[in-house]
């Protein structure tokens, strides 16, 4: 999921840092994907 959101935001031209917030965002947002060890792994790649 992560990917998907990342990938389709940098495509509609947004920068990284804004797809990055974006994908983490709606991960957050969804109830399969909310929980704090599907989406912090991502928060270290961002760094």
């Amino acid at each position: 999921m992560f990917g998907e959101i990342f990938y389709t935001t940098l495509l509609a031209g947004r920068t990284t840092e804004d797809a990055y917030r974006q994908a983490l965002l709606d991960m957050i947002k969804n109830k399969e994907y909310a929980a704090v060890y599907v989406w912090s792994p991502f928060s270290l790649w961002g760094r």
